[in-house]
């Protein structure tokens, strides 16, 4: 979802274009303009997600805004509406067409977003929290949905994976979440290999890129010994680094997910050239 921010000409027209589809299935002014607003950008964010979890979903989020309907007087009728829609766009082929057809150049650069996300917080200051079960992609809302039964067997057999898996077979099992997994579980072992880095001891400070596209770049030293590395603001970046570089701190730097080796001024292609984020120790 954060990524429409990025975009907001081409979100505009999507979700205007989407209403206009989708007037057929309004019953004069329900569901109301913000609910439909709501359902699209969870829909871009959640996309797929049964009708059951997204109908669940919308009726909350109706009765916490307390507009229409709320928790303490509930509005059967509004609520019926709502539901009926909600499940009328599911059903209706050229919408989810069109939907599909907006969200799929962003899966790359929001699984790219994701790992970034991750391996900040696994190297931020502090103590990396994760919500049972976001080990991998997860699109989950909030509670109850967040609250469904994990695998946790699979989850066990996917990190006994990533213990022996090249980073290629890594990438090439995208759709499972595997580069997430592997990022967590390669940062997790970097802080326990070297917890002195990452503890309140562990100096925190910014290195800056340099270059055309230097914006796009979050990176930071922890404890003078780590260095992790993350692209940002994706939708606008496209596909080439140009001239953009990174000076490092003396020394042979060696990736723990690509296991490559840098020192002195890098660009940033060679940085990202095996795998989407870095985190470097020497």
């Amino acid at each position: 979802i954060s990524l429409l921010s990025e975009i907001p000409d081409a979100w505009s027209a999507a979700v205007h274009r989407w209403r206009a589809m989708n007037a057929p299935h309004r019953i004069g002014d329900a569901p109301s303009f913000n609910h439909e607003y709501l359902l699209y950008q969870i829909l871009i964010g959640a996309w797929p997600i049964t009708a059951d979890r997204l109908v669940s979903y919308m009726i909350k989020a109706a009765r916490e805004e307390k507009a229409r309907t709320s928790w303490t007087d509930v509005n059967e009728q509004y609520e019926t509406v709502l539901a009926d829609f909600t499940r009328g766009l599911l059903t209706d082929r050229a919408f989810i067409l069109d939907l599909e057809s907006f969200l799929l150049p962003l899966l790359g650069r929001a699984r790219i977003t994701s790992l970034s996300q991750t391996l900040i917080k696994c190297t931020a200051p502090g103590v990396p929290d994760f919500y049972q079960g976001a080990e991998l992609w997860d699109l989950s809302l909030v509670d109850p949905d967040n609250r469904r039964e994990v695998d946790f067997d699979l989850r066990q057999r996917l990190l006994k994976d990533v213990r022996d898996a090249s980073l290629d077979e890594v990438l090439a099992r995208m759709e499972e979440g595997l580069p997430k997994l592997f990022v967590i579980h390669r940062a997790l072992q970097l802080r326990r290999r070297r917890s002195e880095l990452f503890g309140p001891a562990g100096e925190y400070c910014p290195i800056a890129a340099e270059g055309a596209c230097r914006e796009h770049i979050v990176a930071f030293m922890r404890g003078g010994r780590a260095i992790t590395i993350a692209p940002r603001l994706l939708a606008r970046l496209g596909d080439d680094w140009k001239d953009s570089s990174i000076q490092l701190p003396h020394g042979q730097w060696r990736d723990e997910f690509s296991g490559q080796t840098l020192s002195g001024r890098v660009q940033i292609a060679q940085v990202f050239a095996k795998f989407p984020v870095a985190l470097l120790a020497v």
